[in-house]
């Protein structure tokens, strides 16, 4: 049931991705530049690791 919902999200976001993404970057300028990247990926990990953990 995971792995199927997953995989419908990953094929969802994939139509617009390409559509959003340059107009993301244009709107609120690239991460790895403005250094968001980071705490970004740590906020996503540390909300995984804690799903995880109630499995």
């Amino acid at each position: 049931m995971e792995t199927g919902l997953a995989l419908m999200v990953i094929g969802i976001d994939s139509v617009p991705a390409p559509t959003l993404t340059p107009w993301l970057v244009n709107r609120f300028g690239d991460g790895f530049r403005d250094g968001l990247v980071v705490p970004f990926a740590a906020a996503v990990l540390g909300v995984l690791v804690s799903v995880g953990k109630r499995t």
